[in-house]
């Protein structure tokens, strides 16, 4: 699909609603094509279990990992996400994946095939990491923080 990418170095990235780039001056902004990670994975005919996935792809991690992802074809023994929204962090859990912990703005997860799986979760720690305060998000009692901040996910 088409999409608005906003070039901006290590603080680039999709440009739209609920992005970490919600309004970028439209002028800077380029249309490029996009493709589904399971379709990327396919066509790289990467194996069915990979090791390791780290998503820090600028408010697109919901998209990335989509309600419609095919999780019985991919699993990711362990994972990383930075600032996964409650929807994330809720169909991960959904998909055999366990809390293991939060650092600053990542949360770390093992999958359930993980042979050590229980001895790394920590699901009775979990706590939602707040979203990153961008313009669209500071409102309200969030309206003074910056980006390194973190606001509330309504």
């Amino acid at each position: 699909r088409q999409v608005s990418f906003f070039p901006a170095g290590a603080v680039g990235g999709l440009a739209g609603k609920n992005m970490d780039n919600g309004n970028p001056p439209a002028d800077k902004l380029v249309s490029m094509t996009a493709q589904r990670l399971d379709k990327v994975l396919h066509t790289a005919k990467a194996p069915h279990v990979i090791g390791y996935l780290s998503l820090d792809i600028e408010g697109a991690e919901d998209e990335a990992l989509c309600a419609n992802f095919p999780f019985h074809l991919y699993t990711f023994l362990l994972m990383t996400v930075e600032r996964p929204p409650p929807s994330l962090n809720q169909r991960l859990f959904e998909h055999g994946y366990l809390f293991v912990k939060n650092h600053m703005f990542d949360t770390f997860y093992v999958h359930t095939s993980h042979p050590n799986a229980t001895f790394i979760a920590r699901n009775d720690t979990f706590k939602q990491v707040g979203a990153k305060c961008t313009t669209s998000r500071r409102k309200g009692k969030d309206s003074n923080k910056t980006l390194f901040e973190e606001c509330s996910w309504a």
